[in-house]
């Protein structure tokens, strides 16, 4: 699927400069359509909707109101049945949306979700883009690899990708060597389509060590592949997207 479709809801009542930055960054990449849906319903969407009417009108991006009103996860989950957009993006403030509604984002959406998280013990985001400076974490998994494929369509938006793999126990001299084998081809795969990467190993819980690269490299946003299959084996299990989805300081994009 291309990046021509994008589902923009929030429960805030002023959305974030970011976030209009990067809807505006997308139509560099293909979008096309951008529906807004707001938990007050869709009159106060559509009030939105004049404003990014002006705004995006001139790149041929159609803007539109969705009908729905009531609990924001809920509504989310009612409009996205299917995969018929590309992207669901989803900022709310915190106190607002609980953990298991949060799951059920990362869990139910049908496609690509990348999850906002507002709080004022947040910090506030950067005005660089959303896509400025990326860590994804990969273990080379069917989902990891569908996560980098969807990334890959962003490349022109990125200046800095760091690359993470995170170990959960120690490794021989010939697995270490291996795993920075695939470290280095995943880095010429993106360096090869212009982009700024570098690789690295973290060693503890896949979660709280992404979380914590995230801040070591001061990124503008997390990306991983989320596994809804939980018997099969990867970092990518639901409670690690999970806890990266209610915990990450920056916003985080999880691909099934």
């Amino acid at each position: 699927m291309g990046l021509s479709r994008l589902l923009y809801a929030t429960n805030l009542e002023e959305p974030g400069n970011s976030l209009l930055g990067l809807v505006s960054d997308i139509t560099k990449v293909g979008l096309q359509e951008v529906a807004f849906l707001h938990a007050m319903g869709k009159n106060t969407a559509e009030r939105y909707c004049q404003d990014w009417q002006k705004r995006f009108g001139s790149q041929d991006v159609k803007v539109w109101a969705h009908g729905e009103e009531g609990d924001l996860v809920s509504s989310i989950l009612k409009v996205t049945t299917d995969d018929s957009f590309s992207l669901v993006v989803a900022e709310f403030d915190t106190r607002t949306v609980s953990k298991s509604a949060v799951r059920s984002l990362v869990k139910d959406v049908a496609g690509p979700v990348l999850i906002v998280r507002r709080s004022e013990e947040l910090l506030p985001y950067s005005d660089e883009g959303v896509f400025s400076r990326v860590v994804f974490a990969t273990d080379w998994s069917p989902v990891s690899e569908r996560a980098a494929s969807f990334l890959s369509g962003f490349n022109a938006l990125i200046k800095e990708l760091d690359i993470v793999n995170v170990i959960r126990e120690r490794l021989t001299v010939g697995e270490m060597r291996e795993l920075k084998t695939k470290l280095q081809e995943t880095r010429r795969a993106f360096s090869s389509r212009g982009v700024d990467a570098e690789f690295h190993i973290y060693a503890g819980r896949p979660a709280e060590e992404i979380m914590l690269a995230a801040r070591d490299y001061n990124v503008t946003l997390i990306v991983m592949g989320t596994n809804r299959k939980p018997f099969m084996r990867s970092i990518f299990s639901g409670s690690q997207s999970y806890k990266v989805a209610e915990e990450a300081v920056v916003p985080a994009l999880f691909i099934p």
